[in-house]
């Protein structure tokens, strides 16, 4: 299964060759849980509040049921714990999406690791570094997480 997923990772990751549309939303998709099962992850402890928040942001984000976003969240885990770097991840968002579409991203960021109550130090340099490979402002990144906290 690992394998598997490994390589549906790296295929929809690297986009060798064309991709169809439906292939380019499934990496976007990937891409988006990965980064923030990572944020959910970032102090060592899956909290059930953080899940719970990050399977919602996806569910709503991208019209999913909830057998999908249960399988995209498990998807998202595993690639984020499978990930050696932050990069296949950001590199296909960044080449995906407007930039509004991407500070909505660093958003949902922001409320993933606001979930449990606390922010934690691991999170917030997590979301600092993706917001730079993500090309969002530092300006934007900080006024999101200002929306974030007194949410």
């Amino acid at each position: 299964m690992l394998r598997s997923l490994k390589t549906k990772i790296e295929a929809l990751l690297t986009g060798g060759g064309e991709q169809t549309e439906a292939q380019r939303q499934e990496g976007i998709r990937l891409a988006t849980a990965a980064l923030l099962a990572e944020v959910a992850n970032a102090d060592r402890v899956l909290d059930a509040r953080e899940l719970s928040e990050l399977g919602a942001l996806l569910r709503d984000k991208f019209s999913l049921s909830s057998t999908e976003m249960r399988d995209i969240v498990n998807e998202g885990l595993e690639a984020a714990d499978d990930a050696v770097s932050l990069q296949g991840f950001t590199r296909t968002l960044h080449e995906a999406l407007t930039d509004e579409e991407k500070s909505h991203i660093v958003g949902m960021m922001w409320s993933v690791a606001f979930a449990d109550g606390e922010l934690d130090k691991y999170e917030d340099a997590l979301i600092a570094k993706v917001g730079e490979l993500l090309y969002v402002p530092r300006s934007e990144v900080l006024r999101l997480k200002a929306i974030a906290a007194e949410a």
